[in-house]
């Protein structure tokens, strides 16, 4: 089931997506990026993709962590449909995250690319703690 949903919004796409913990946030975030690319139920997981990176605040993480899936995605023509993150908090209070994105390569007749997208976006990006979880509001430039 998606804890995610996608909102309207005039030029781009938005959406707001929820996790319990701040990895299940980071998971689910990237299950709607991909979902604006590809039917996720079309993907095959056979490939993974590990994903590194760091960051000074749990915001610049995310930004930083849907942007390099983009990026693999796009340099290796891959899309993915699942995803595991794990963050920890470094002795100098940076963010890091070990990930993972599963998927295959493209196959346009099977996977039907619906959309591209340009960026992740800055504005507005703030991940909020809601009772016993996390949500964050996204808006990708396409």
């Amino acid at each position: 089931m998606a804890t995610y949903t996608f909102l309207e919004h005039t030029a781009d796409v938005m959406f707001k997506a929820k996790g319990k913990t701040l990895e299940g946030l980071f998971e689910e975030s990237a299950k709607a990026v991909f979902e604006v690319l590809v039917k996720p139920q079309l993907v095959w997981d056979g490939i993974e993709e590990k994903i590194n990176v760091s960051a000074t605040t749990p915001e610049k993480l995310l930004h930083d962590w849907l942007s390099e899936l983009l990026y693999a995605s796009e340099s290796k023509f891959l899309v993915f449909n699942r995803f595991a993150v794990k963050i920890t908090r470094k002795e100098n209070n940076n963010f890091e995250l070990f990930g993972s994105a599963f998927g295959e390569k493209i196959n346009q007749e099977k996977h039907c690319i619906s959309s591209e997208i340009k960026a992740v976006s800055y504005y507005g990006l703030e991940i909020k703690k809601e009772g016993e979880g996390y949500t964050v509001k996204i808006i990708l430039d396409v």
